[in-house]
């Protein structure tokens, strides 16, 4: 604990009342968050924001695009903040911070990545998050297992239309949900602006 305060982190228990909001309204959250840059990116704080992996391909265009055009972006880490996964992205995850945006991993620091943690990653994203969109997703990938967590989460999911055409998982997702909770599907990016309208009929926050 003492290395921490050496490095820039900003760490929060699910004790404390800056624990964020989003993620307290789900049964499987972390204890601790470790967030480099902007903590307020976390709790509410006014606007969009993207949440996405820092992964190689979707999740680099997301937090990219973000950057691009002024829309704050957290990278949520399937490692400790030490270790940047992947390496290549490292740059990116600087450009975050430096525009206000934030790094956060549920992991100690020096935690390396490994088969267990990212799937415990899409979880905690998840709960961060007020939607899930996937754009692409194989049988056994992060972004089905998140699609799924987030409908038992209770949360809203959005699936391009690609994907509902091409998996049975998806279409099911689509048709029957799980629990009360049923994806949609995206044909344009007007259907994710109309979803997540104010006047949209979102889920509702199961309690704490």
């Amino acid at each position: 604990m003492a290395s921490w305060k050496t490095r820039p982190y900003h760490v929060v228990s699910v004790l404390d009342d800056s624990y964020p909001h989003q993620l307290r309204g789900i049964h499987n959250r972390p204890a601790l968050l470790f967030t480099e840059g902007q903590p307020q990116a976390l709790i509410g704080a006014p606007g969009v924001a993207i949440f996405s992996g820092l992964a190689a391909g979707i999740d680099t265009a997301a937090h990219q695009e973000a950057l691009r055009v002024g829309i704050r972006t957290v990278a949520v880490f399937g490692t400790g903040l030490r270790s940047v996964f992947p390496k290549a992205n490292a740059s990116l995850a600087r450009d975050i911070v430096r525009a206000d945006g934030a790094l956060v991993s549920q992991f100690l620091p020096t935690q390396h990545a490994a088969k267990w943690t990212f799937p415990t990653r899409n979880i905690t994203m998840s709960g961060l998050s007020v939607a899930t969109v996937v754009v692409e997703a194989g049988e056994t990938s992060g972004a089905r297992m998140q699609a799924r967590v987030a409908l038992e989460h209770g949360r809203a999911v959005f699936l391009l239309q690609s994907l509902v055409d091409e998996h049975e998982w998806a279409r099911v997702m689509v048709d029957r949900g799980i629990g009360n909770v049923r994806a949609r599907m995206l044909r344009t990016s007007g259907d994710l602006v109309d979803g997540l309208s104010p006047d949209a009929e979102l889920p509702e926050l199961a309690p704490a």
